[in-house]
């Protein structure tokens, strides 16, 4: 079996890596504002998505080799990168490790090392403890308030599509990938990212609070960042238009 993985558009290739708990579905809303400008190129991470029964490792690094593989596969030597929260630490290590390979690179709502404050240290010992002792669907009926308010003000059928994409994960890979999370630190490696990176934050996200945007952005050299007011964890959702053309001038300011 393999990774499953959908291509849209035509153009410069980008390489969208979605977040934890989520597929590449979270990406569909934007198709429409890309796909005439590029192609993009989506892939569901191992354990997740169309790809929920591909076996282990669920690790950081064999979703680098896994998206390099597909990346591979379709003869893309070059391309853009997208990674969104979780997403944004394989984006990291793929800048980081294979240079070469990314053209430019775009982190939203993503961190270097998640642990930095108590209430984070929290987050970890609650979720680790949560996902043990009962099912996802559970765990988001318990959580519905606090879920509406860590993703932003989203509509509720997104809401709903939110919810039902979390129902769908596997404990075991959720467990791992917490793991992966919580342990992750590029800090010291962020100097070595040298192609031209746009950081995206939301300022009311309380899954990855603003200042791990600044930090990104202060030690990746030359990084840009842009920061959207009144935005939680799904801002690529609440403000989809003007994400989509952020991001779509700052690659196109790159080709």
């Amino acid at each position: 079996m393999s990774l499953y993985y959908e291509v849209h558009g035509a153009g410069p290739a980008i390489l969208l890596i979605h977040g934890y708990m989520f597929s590449g579905q979270m990406y569909h809303p934007l198709l429409d504002y890309w796909q005439h400008h590029f192609q993009l190129i989506i892939p569901d991470l191992r354990g997740y998505g169309r790809s929920i029964n591909l076996p282990g490792p669920y690790t950081i690094e064999q979703s680098v080799q896994d998206v390099l593989a597909i990346m591979d596969s379709l003869g893309l030597s070059h391309f853009f990168v997208v990674g969104y929260s979780k997403g944004g630490l394989v984006a990291q290590q793929l800048a980081t490790h294979y240079p070469y390979r990314v053209k430019a690179l775009v982190l939203a709502c993503t961190f270097s090392h998640k642990p930095l404050s108590v209430t984070e240290r929290l987050q970890k010992r609650f979720i680790t403890t949560a996902l043990s002792n009962i099912t996802t669907q559970t765990m988001v009926k318990l959580l519905n308030k606090e879920l509406v308010e860590a993703l932003g003000k989203i509509d509720p059928s997104t809401l709903r599509w939110y919810k039902k994409m979390i129902v769908h994960n596997r404990k075991d890979v959720l467990l791992i990938g917490a793991h992966e999370i919580f342990k992750f630190d590029s800090r010291k490696h962020l100097k070595n990212i040298k192609v031209p990176t746009l950081v995206i934050g939301a300022s009311d996200d309380i899954i990855v609070p603003i200042h791990h945007a600044y930090f990104l952005a202060r030690e990746i050299p030359g990084a840009q960042i842009k920061v959207f007011s009144n935005a939680g964890h799904a801002v690529v959702h609440t403000h989809k238009d003007s994400m989509a053309e952020v991001i779509k001038n700052f690659f196109q300011q790159c080709i």
